[in-house]
């Protein structure tokens, strides 16, 4: 322990000086610092101040029982590896201030311990559900993804003042959800539609619907070339 002033273990003083061997006979009172009379007052005798455990030594440890709980939890598993390197590189870093013998060598150990053990774990989890995480993955976006159905186009005729639209929307949620599919029926090659046509669909759980719409978009040449595209937003 380095000398210095610390809190005097006999309790007679407010502290007293270490000089990183023993404790001496200097003491303080009030900020007072005055030699301590050895006639009236043995000097004390043990072992020096407890040296503080290395803030690192003390982060490591819960860092790594953080990261080896969440390794053990279905949901949460991919989040132990990235929490475990840091617990490990941070139980390193404690044990090189730590020392041979010094406090908190023993935490820092654990935390590089556990640390490892959470990247193991978690190593492990993901290889077992990769698919399901894949899945998972997939089924989050696409839940947040308001146009989470897919507008087959399967037929796209002219049919007298308009254009006779059929097809099928697949909804690829895992869960059933209302949509409104828009059908537009544009020249070939132009932005701007010639007729729309809306419809209210609800599906199930990744199911499909097939729909009919009829277009108008009255008179055209015949030498017009149309196409038709439909879009579906979920409604809820």
């Amino acid at each position: 322990m380095q000398s210095g002033w610390y809190p005097d273990p006999s309790g007679r003083h407010e502290l007293r000086y270490f000089n990183g061997n023993r404790w001496t006979g200097d003491v303080a009172d009030d900020g007072v610092q005055r030699a301590e009379s050895t006639s009236s007052a043995p000097l004390v005798d043990g072992p020096g101040p407890a040296e503080p455990r290395p803030s690192s030594t003390v982060a490591s440890l819960t860092l790594g029982v953080i990261a080896f709980t969440l390794s053990l939890v279905v949901v949460l598993f991919f989040l132990a590896a990235p929490l475990g390197l840091v617990a490990a590189i941070v139980g390193v870093v404690g044990l090189r201030r730590s020392g041979r013998g010094r406090p908190g060598r023993k935490l820092a150990v654990w935390g590089v311990v556990l640390g490892t053990l959470a990247i193991v774990v978690s190593a492990a989890g993901v290889a077992v559900f990769r698919d399901d995480l894949r899945n998972l993955a997939d089924d989050l976006q696409r839940e947040f993804d308001p146009y989470s159905a897919t507008v087959q186009i399967d037929r796209c005729e002219r049919d007298g003042t308009g254009v006779a639209v059929s097809g099928t929307v697949r909804n690829t949620l895992t869960r059933a959800a209302t949509y409104e599919v828009t059908i537009e029926v544009l020249p070939a090659g132009v932005a701007d539609p010639l007729g729309t046509d809306e419809l209210r669909l609800a599906l199930d759980p990744e199911g499909s619907q097939a729909f009919e719409s009829y277009v108008e978009v009255g008179a055209l040449e015949t030498s017009t070339a149309i196409r038709c595209s439909g879009e579906a937003l979920r409604t809820r």
